[in-house]
Parts: C-alpha cells; sequence; structure tokens
C-alpha cells in the first residue's frame, strides 16, 4: 500500500492537500496529511468487518467531514485498472493480449 500510494500520489499530500480515506460499511473516515498516516489509518481498521477506500483526489478543506464534496477537492489524479481482466472469476478473458 505504502509504495502504490507513493507512486500514485508522490509527494502531494501535504497538511494543505489532504488524502480522503474511508470505510465502508462503517463510514469512518480520515483525512491524512502523510502517507505514513494513510498507511498507518488503514492497516489500523478491523479488515474483517471493513473495507477502506480512498478516492483519486486530494481535498482542501473540510477535514472533518465523513464525505467531501466536488468543492473540497484541490487535486484530480486519473487512474483506471480492471484488475480481473484475466483474473480466474473470469469464463474467458477479454483481452488476449494481456498476460496472466
Amino acid at each position: 500500500m505504502d509504495e502504490f500510494l507513493r507512486r500514485f500520489f508522490g509527494n502531494a499530500i501535504t497538511p494543505e492537500h489532504r488524502l480522503a480515506l474511508f470505510t465502508l460499511p462503517g463510514f469512518h473516515a480520515c483525512h491524512a496529511q502523510s502517507i505514513e498516516e494513510a498507511v498507518a489509518w488503514a492497516t489500523g481498521q478491523d479488515q474483517r468487518t471493513e473495507n477502506v477506500y480512498f478516492g483519486p483526489h486530494l481535498v482542501g478543506q473540510r477535514f472533518d467531514a465523513i464525505k467531501n464534496s466536488n468543492e473540497d477537492v484541490v487535486v484530480v489524479l486519473g487512474l483506471h485498472v480492471d484488475l480481473d481482466a484475466v483474473g480466474p472469476c473470469r469464463r474467458r478473458s477479454r483481452s488476449a493480449g494481456l498476460r496472466r
């Protein structure tokens, strides 16, 4: 998780531009000021009952909110991944050119 966040966000996470993380179904939230804080918070959640999510954006206000609005976002990064494109749960591969 640490390496992924570093590659995705680099040094963009700061006290002014925080990474919003949240859990479902519990709706717990964190606005991490650093990658280390994000990793510590995410790994501290109960993995048996909570799924941890983050958005591909950084927020600059309303750090006490559980869910931020578009007005809170100051940086948007893009990422699209179909992680199970050739996974074992697919009956057939959608992309013959991808390797397993």
